[in-house]
């Protein structure tokens, strides 16, 4: 049962993450409608047919190439699909609804569908900003206000630990972005901050920074040493923040308790 749970979830993130590529790049280009309309090839400009529009198997059956003007399809479509999959997988993990005595869980199902809806707008921001080095500020707001709701909803974090949150992201990050100009990190980084002050609350907001700063320092000097990318290189730190919020999430309590018993004491 759980199995099957988890194949439905990995399709429905698959599916969702194929209609956010399609949302992204009609953002992008500024469409009057970012949502309806016919799909096309970004290439060629041709109407893609609905064989074409399947999560994953498509990109496999075609091989990677535009049924029509046979040019290599971008391996961020299949990535972003796979990062939804993989989105929806996780946050089920984290929040089983149903119970091995095949029972719903009422409390977990309310927090899976908000985080859910969390996980659209990262997978979407995430993306986006790989790809254009700047997040919309439709994403952003829209994330802000779900988060603060959805937090409300669950009653965790505790107002307190979200306010102290709020506090120590807006001086963290809104100074870096002041004193900087902009240089260090850019409005959208700020504005994403909120949303993880709202998600998590102060202790695990400073488990998602930190993993953040972390895999993005990795990530860094792995471009550096392959000569990928140079030193004067813009890379865009909103993803990071995103991955950080994610391991927060899902293995923040773990970390905690870990840091408290092996490292505090």
């Amino acid at each position: 049962m759980r199995i099957l749970i988890i194949v439905f979830l990995a399709i429905i993130g698959a599916s969702l993450g194929s209609f956010i590529s399609v949302v992204n790049e009609r953002l992008a280009k500024d469409n009057k409608s970012i949502i309806f309309g016919r799909s096309i090839c970004p290439l060629c400009r041709k109407q893609l047919k609905k064989i074409d529009l399947i999560p994953l198997l498509s990109y496999i059956m075609l091989k990677g190439k535009c049924r029509f003007c046979s040019k290599k399809i971008s391996m961020i479509y299949p990535a972003l699909e796979i990062f939804s999959s993989l989105s929806f997988i996780a946050i089920y993990l984290k929040f089983p609804f149903v119970t091995d005595t095949f029972t719903l869980n009422l409390q977990n199902l309310t927090a899976y569908l908000i985080f859910a809806l969390y996980g659209i707008f990262f997978t979407a921001i995430f993306f986006y900003d790989i790809q254009h080095n700047e997040v919309p500020e439709l994403f952003l707001y829209g994330l802000i206000c779900i988060t603060a709701i959805g937090s409300l909803i669950l009653g965790q974090p505790e107002i307190k630990s979200m306010g102290i949150a709020l506090l120590g992201a807006l001086i963290f990050f809104g100074g870096q972005h002041i004193l900087s100009k902009g240089k260090w990190l850019g409005d959208g980084d700020v504005f994403f901050s909120i949303s993880m002050a709202f998600i998590l609350g102060w202790d695990n907001l400073i488990i998602a920074v930190a993993s953040a700063y972390c895999v993005g320092a990795s990530v860094a000097i792995i471009l550096l040493l392959t000569k990928k990318a140079t030193s004067k290189t813009p890379v865009p730190f909103t993803p990071f923040l995103i991955l950080g919020t994610y391991i927060a999430i899902i293995f923040g309590q773990q970390i905690t308790y870990w840091t408290s018993t092996y490292l505090i004491q």
